[in-house]
């Protein structure tokens, strides 16, 4: 293990065998808090990923397919966010994850980590590049738990499409749930100029209800905006989304 901390190899192929060490070692691969120099090759060895599947390859040739098939035959997770964890240990995660909600729609706002690893599971079912390609042995792994191979579609903009040819309270309220759906989160920036206005006029209808602003906010309103955890108050953000 001395050995293994010690090693500092140059080329990437060098770097592969040390962390190959280190997981016949410790029976995984390093965290940052467990050995960072090998958690930034591991960090590193994900971004060669992420732009060789984008690129088909054409752009990065240090990640060879000798190099994918040696880190595939341990389980290496090649998500973003990967965190030491390989591919059995994620399948439990994403078991436990079904467990507790009912269903694999893992979302960001939920656990970014697996989220990360499902983006990177369907990616490899059909890349541009072959050598990426999931084992079979691995698409029946995630078949067997139900695994989703498409990405549930995104109901928000469609919800802001209906809210914006219909502005009435219960779009609104409908355009808030999907973008808390969609961004884990309903705090809305001023770049979403006409849901902002909906946010901020909602907000004044309850300080003061003699406006008439919104003849819908009563209580039956009020509870909608509440389930969802709508801030009656104002709080500036700088959150930017692209």
């Amino acid at each position: 293990d001395t050995t293994i901390v010690k090693a500092h190899p140059g080329s990437l192929q060098e770097r592969v065998q040390v962390l190959k060490a280190y997981h016949q070692v410790h029976g995984h691969f390093p965290t940052e808090n467990q050995h960072a120099g090998l958690a930034q090759t591991c960090s590193y060895l994900r971004q060669l990923w992420k732009h060789t599947e984008k690129f088909g390859g054409r752009l990065v040739s240090q990640l060879n397919d000798g190099i994918i098939a040696e880190l595939d035959s341990l389980n290496f997770d090649w998500s973003p966010k990967g965190g030491g964890k390989d591919f059995s240990e994620r399948i439990e995660e994403l078991r436990a994850y079904q467990n507790e909600h009912g269903d694999l729609d893992v979302k960001k706002s939920t656990n970014m980590s697996l989220y990360d690893f499902c983006q990177a599971m369907r990616k490899r079912k059909n890349p541009k590049k072959p050598s990426l390609k999931l084992s079979d042995e691995r698409i029946k792994a995630l078949d067997k738990l139900g695994f989703q191979w498409e990405m549930p579609k995104n109901t928000y903009p469609q919800a802001l499409r209906i809210y914006k040819k219909m502005r009435s309270f219960s779009t609104g309220v409908d355009a808030l749930r999907a973008y808390k759906e969609c961004y884990g989160h309903i705090e809305i920036p001023k770049s979403f100029r006409r849901l902002f206005n909906f946010c901020q006029n909602v907000r004044i209808a309850r300080r003061n209800p003699r406006t008439g602003r919104m003849k819908d906010l009563n209580d039956e309103g009020i509870k909608a905006l509440d389930d969802i955890g709508f801030q009656w108050e104002y709080q500036p953000i700088k959150t930017i989304h692209i």
